[in-house]
């Protein structure tokens, strides 16, 4: 074998590796084929040229294979070769035009490929090489391959490896009750422990064992009381009808520490991550321990392929609170793509399996809502699996329900929290009937903040400076240029202030994200209730609030910090 090929070229060598490494890579960009078919003006009406260049990349490598084989290498070795060298320059055109997002995702499936490779290649060598090797009769290549064998085999079959905290726990607010999530490296039962009280993960009765993320629900009276609890797994190594072997017990005490509005508030919002989890984390860590609560308004990765994509949402969490402060998560319209987004509620903030609902931190209210995908159900790219307009009218009802509970209760402060910003609409016109209702009802909820992202931009929203409903035009000192939120773009007829909250730079303009740079700002916001206003400024992940911030659409002065008076929600 190692003579046969070493008897070939190198140019058909390389040609050959190369061939099949970028097969490998397009393979493994399905999750971004729609786009790159969009690119090429695919439709629902000309669904094929993603497939098109599938079959060609497929084609280049199996020819560059036959020729080797055959050994009609020239003059065909050298076509090959440039041929590949096209192909490979075609992939990284992908990646800089719009790819770098889902390049994890990407070269995951890429790994998985080489190693199924590998493992094909070590099985054809044992079944046609090995027994005609010399090799056959090393006793330490014998015993090396019956040891591999075994252990591999008695790890599948006894599932047997140690159980450790995977993800540390993070408090999620929702509703009156935190449901506090962490996850384990092999199936446990789980429960959070509280003086002396156990809470326990359950369904429908049974201590849940068959499963790595645990969620389990705690009241908020009984925490905010505590300050404290412990996190528990016990190792489930067999779980049957009549019996079980159990293992060992893991546990970890955490402190927590409960919103004090008695002297004002801190919190920070994030969006739109997309894996950028360091420099997010720097950006959200702002506060420090001054933190009050954390406001993940979606968009952390940037599609939930593997659960191991819905850790980091977790991982980003705990890393700024450190499982010791509440944090409220709204859904992002990337994390409802992947094979994975169908279980994405058993491991953060939400209600009933949905991703909207109110949180009542003590005198703190929050409203979270979720438009879903950024399109219309019939968008070519959904493939007739998105139904999103029953889920917004589900929201319309769930809305106006909130209306009485607002008169009746008096909250000291009421944020309004989504990914999707409800008091812009953008040049696609998206849910510009739903955002026009949604504003109608929620400008009788005295909102005094809105916190959203989606567009990567860092947007200040004051009632009033824009005329609602018209369409935008770029004030002079804007620097988008012609950008795409100027074209039919509108503001809707909102009276609460907001901010689109983050965005993957250091500074508030940008032309592209630049997918070699970790830049990261979000949104810090302080409350003042003896001054009975609220402070918003931006912050990067240098701890540096950014100077002088534009409102795109008026021009107004810049401002650093935005400061609103609580009551008639107007810049101070």
């Amino acid at each position: 074998m190692i003579k046969s090929i070493k008897s070939r070229s190198k140019i058909t060598i390389i040609a050959v590796i190369l061939s099949t490494l970028n097969f490998f890579f397009y393979f493994s960009m399905r999750v971004i084929w729609s786009g790159i078919g969009k690119v090429l003006g695919e439709s629902s009406s000309n669904p094929v040229s993603s497939w098109i260049i599938f079959f060609v990349y497929l084609g280049v490598c199996i020819s560059t294979w036959v020729f080797a084989v055959i050994k009609k290498e020239k003059p065909f070795e050298l076509i090959f070769l440039i041929v590949d060298a096209v192909l490979l320059v075609g992939l990284l055109v992908i990646i800089y035009m719009g790819a770098a997002d889902y390049l994890f995702i990407i070269l995951r499936h890429f790994g998985y490929c080489l190693l199924f490779t590998l493992v094909v290649a070590i099985v054809m060598y044992i079944i046609f090489y090995y027994p005609k090797s010399r090799i056959k009769d090393n006793k330490i290549v014998k015993v090396a391959l019956f040891g591999a064998i075994t252990t591999i085999s008695l790890f599948k079959v006894l599932d047997v490896y140690p159980n450790v905290f995977g993800t540390k726990p993070v408090v999620y607010a929702v509703e009156d009750e935190y449901q506090i999530v962490f996850t384990t490296t092999h199936d446990a039962t789980a429960w959070v422990e509280i003086n002396d009280v156990k809470y326990y993960d359950l369904y429908a009765g049974t201590n849940v064992s068959e499963t790595k993320v645990h969620k389990i629900i705690v009241p908020m009276t009984i925490l905010d009381t505590a300050k404290e609890y412990e996190v528990n797994a016990k190792t489930m190594w067999y779980r049957g009808p009549f019996g079980a072997f159990e293992g060992n017990t893991i546990s970890e005490e955490y402190e927590f520490h409960p919103i004090d509005s008695s002297d004002g508030l801190n919190y920070y919002s994030i969006s739109d991550v997309h894996g950028n989890l360091n420099s997010a984390c720097a950006a959200a860590s702002y506060f420090g321990d001054n933190l009050d609560f954390l406001v993940m308004a979606g968009d952390i990765v940037s599609a939930l392929d593997h659960v191991s994509d819905i850790d980091k949402i977790n991982t980003l969490a705990h890393n700024i609170t450190k499982g010791t402060k509440p944090v409220i998560y709204a859904r992002g319209n990337h994390e409802v793509k992947g094979d994975a987004a169908f279980v994405l509620d058993k491991y953060v903030g939400s209600s009933n399996g949905k991703f909207y609902y109110q949180v009542k931190l003590g005198r703190i209210h929050a409203l979270v809502l979720d438009l879903g995908e950024d399109h219309d159900d019939d968008w070519w790219e959904y493939y007739d699996t998105a139904n999103y307009a029953s889920y917004r009218d589900e929201q319309a009802a769930f809305i106006q329900s909130i209306s009485p509970l607002y008169q009746l209760v008096m909250y000291d402060y009421r944020l309004l929290v989504s990914h999707i910003p409800t008091t812009f609409v953008n040049s696609r016109g998206d849910f510009n009937e739903v955002k026009d209702e949604w504003t109608e009802t929620l400008n009788t909820l005295d909102i005094d903040m809105a916190v959203s992202g989606h567009q990567h931009e860092l947007v200040p929203f004051t009632p009033g400076l824009v005329t609602p409903n018209s369409q935008l035009t770029f004030a002079s000192a804007c620097e988008y240029g012609s950008g795409k939120m100027n074209v039919k773009a509108y503001y809707t007829d909102f009276n609460y202030p907001g901010f689109m909250v983050s965005a993957r730079s250091k500074t508030q303009f940008y032309d592209k994200d630049d997918i070699f740079d970790s830049a990261f700002t979000g949104l810090a916001t302080t409350v003042d209730f003896d001054d009975n206003t609220e402070t918003s400024f931006y912050t990067n992940n240098d701890a540096a609030i950014l100077e002088d911030i534009v409102y795109p659409y008026s021009d107004v002065p810049a401002r650093t910090n935005f400061v609103y008076n609580l009551s008639t929600k107007q810049l101070v």
